[in-house]
């Protein structure tokens, strides 16, 4: 979407002024994701940034998985094609599986923090700017959460002196049951507002967003007792199943990519069947196949208000899209991230 010059100006005097209505108000910043194998920022994509005022930017720079007979080690690295004009704070992201957690014993865990650390350190180089901060991803569980609280705390003591704090992601089961699950001894978390139901089940409507399934995770929680931020999705995907299984995740995909009905057919909204074995976007589709495309909107994001507002606990707060790609604005404009954070703080 394209935005002219006098447009822009009030856009983001909003943006930045609609929170500042209030001392009893929260201080919203946005955020970006960047969850891609290439680090290659389009013009559209550095425009996305410009104009939102994001900052920082989150990026995965690789992950960390266990391999039986070798152990937990660093996978799908970030390849650097270009970091000219970045123009904001970057933030490296490393996701750790739940399994590597599990199955590491407590005494590698100060290697594995070596690991980390160095691999962190190889890749920021090709960044202008100075890392400030340091996020680990993991969906820990309580069989986890021991060796993985064990390994922010190394983390955190090895980055210390280079004024570098560490963060961790919470998924909602993590907000909603900290007892069970544990509180990571970090100065604050993430929490990820997506990803709330059951992606393989048939049934269901929206994995991506289903406020029905979040809200008693939110409203049936105390507030967390550490500051959090909050990340949104602005993304999409096509859910592929064959024989009741759940197959690939066709990302970006959407109802436009499936109007060929001599390859597609659609059964109800959302629902679609291929009726031609095809390919698609490079993934080979058997005839029998069925998709279920899963979205988010503008009305379904500020549907999800209500819910931000509650477990909104610290008075400066980021609110981070997931993810950045130069197709948000199609979907989502600026006038709607304004929208979207005045409704949030007021």
């Amino acid at each position: 979407m394209r935005v002219s010059i006098l447009i822009l100006i009030p856009v983001l005097f909003l943006l930045f002024g609609c929170s500042q209505k209030n001392e009893d108000h929260p201080q919203l910043t946005p955020a970006f994701y960047y969850w891609k194998t290439t680090f290659r920022l389009s013009d559209g994509e550095q425009k996305l940034l410009k104009e939102t005022g994001a900052s920082p930017l989150y990026i995965r720079f690789f992950d960390i998985d266990w391999k039986p007979g070798v152990g937990a080690v660093p996978v799908a690295q970030l390849e650097l094609d270009s970091t000219a004009s970045i123009g904001v704070p970057i933030v490296p992201v490393v996701f750790i599986t739940n399994r590597t957690m599990i199955n590491i014993r407590t005494g590698d865990i100060d290697t594995l923090t070596g690991r980390i650390l160095k691999k962190i350190d190889y890749i920021a180089q090709g960044f202008p700017d100075e890392i400030r901060e340091i996020q680990l991803d993991c969906d820990w569980s309580e069989k986890s959460r021991e060796h993985y609280f064990a390994l922010i705390k190394k983390l955190q003591k090895r980055v210390k002196n280079r004024g570098v704090i560490v963060t961790s992601t919470l998924r909602l089961h993590q907000y909603r049951y900290p007892r069970q699950t544990g509180i990571p001894p970090l100065p604050k978390v993430m929490l990820m507002f997506y990803n709330m139901g059951n992606v393989s089940d048939m049934a269901e409507t929206n994995s991506i967003l289903n406020l029905a399934k979040a809200a008693p995770y939110i409203e049936e929680a105390t507030p967390y007792p550490i500051p959090l931020d909050i990340a949104v999705p602005v993304f999409g995907w096509g859910v592929l199943f064959r024989g009741g299984k759940t197959i690939d995740l066709l990302k970006g995909l959407r109802e436009k990519d499936l109007q060929d009905s001599l390859r597609f057919h659609k059964i109800r909204e959302n629902h679609f069947e291929v009726i031609k074995s095809t390919y698609l976007d490079g993934v080979y589709l058997y005839e029998g196949d069925l998709i279920r495309l899963e979205s988010t909107s503008e009305k379904l994001l500020l549907e999800c208000v209500p819910l931000l507002r509650k477990a909104i606990n610290q008075p400066n707060t980021r609110i981070a899209f997931y993810h950045l790609d130069s197709s948000i604005q199609k979907d989502f404009s600026n006038e709607f991230i304004c929208r979207f954070f005045d409704e949030i703080s007021k």
